[in-house]
């Protein structure tokens, strides 16, 4: 809120001269520049209209398939019977990974913080589709009782990819603990250099200025071109002023002209400019994967019996021999 009465004021003021308080930042989506903000979800069913919903799951009324596409309306609720079904029935030994992928997207896309409790026992899963899943949806979530388990994941975890994004996760949901941000500058000096782009993305989450401002400084001078340009990319995308003149620095010393067109753009957006570089950056350039969340497609089947799935029938019907 104080970088947008800040920015309303420089509308009708250009010369207000402002010093901003160390937790001042722009807001992580904005139509301004990378990200269009998400779409509104549909109205929460009632509390009645839950139990109702649960009601006839468990009767068995309707076929197996209609009564699943109920899922994403459930999913929009706080109620503890809603959060309780979903956790039970991703759990179900008749859900495919593929399709808990999707329940995850869905839950990170629509649901209350409160489904952390569902999100978190797959941060460990075996699975790296349904991991990676799983921090994306926390990230959402940006609950701050999630803080243990995803810490818990991020020391087990193997593939630094999966483990940047844990690491995101964290930032998004505890972005005021001081642990948080000492994980973002450890990560930052892991020599792997796809954690640290991860690690540069965190850093734009947490609310420790300092650490920030040393973390983007130095990803300006990264070995690495495609950390550089997370680096301008964080900077412009938060709207990080401070640093307008180590982006000039580093942009006049830039040799690679992709990275050095990403920071002329962050220094745009941090000028108050218009620019649409930035977007899809994180799926182009950091590595992230699109989602495949289409609550209106059929949603939550994925691929069937006839594709190599195997488990549409449902789990009630006895299948006939021969």
């Amino acid at each position: 809120l104080e970088w947008m009465f800040v920015q309303a004021i420089k509308k009708v003021d250009p010369e207000f001269d402002y010093k901003p308080s160390d937790r001042m930042r722009a807001p992580r989506r904005l139509a301004l520049g990378y990200e269009l903000p998400t779409e509104p979800v549909a109205k929460a069913p009632s509390k009645e209209e839950i139990e109702e919903i649960i009601k006839d799951l468990k009767r068995g009324r309707g076929s197996w398939r209609d009564n699943w596409k109920k899922l994403p309306l459930i999913m929009l609720s706080d109620e503890k019977d809603a959060i309780n079904f979903v956790k039970v029935t991703m759990s179900s030994r008749w859900i495919s990974n593929n399709r808990r992928v999707q329940m995850l997207e869905g839950i990170g896309k629509s649901s209350p913080s409160d489904y952390y409790v569902v999100v978190e026992d797959y941060l460990e899963h075996e699975e790296a589709d349904v991991r990676e899943a799983a921090a994306v949806a926390m990230a959402r979530l940006a609950e701050p009782k999630a803080s243990r388990s995803l810490r818990k994941a991020m020391s087990k975890e193997e593939d630094v990819r999966l483990e940047g994004l844990q690491l995101r996760a964290l930032a998004s949901c505890a972005p005021k603990e001081r642990s948080t941000s000492s994980l973002v500058e450890k990560a930052f000096g892991d020599k792997d250099e796809v954690l640290r782009m991860h690690a540069v993305v965190a850093s734009g989450l947490i609310e420790n200025r300092k650490v920030t401002e040393k973390v983007l400084t130095k990803a300006l001078g990264d070995p690495a071109a495609k950390v550089r340009s997370t680096a301008a990319y964080v900077i412009g995308t938060r709207r990080i002023t401070e640093l307008i003149q180590a982006l000039v620095l580093s942009s006049e010393a830039e040799a690679d002209a992709e990275v050095k067109g990403y920071m002329t753009a962050a220094k745009e957006l941090c000028e108050d400019k218009e620019s649409k570089a930035f977007a899809g950056f994180l799926e182009t350039v950091v590595g992230d994967k699109k989602s495949v969340y289409k609550p209106d497609e059929d949603w939550p089947f994925g691929p069937g019996p006839r594709n190599g799935g195997g488990d549409d029938e449902d789990p009630g019907k006895k299948k006939k021999k021969g």
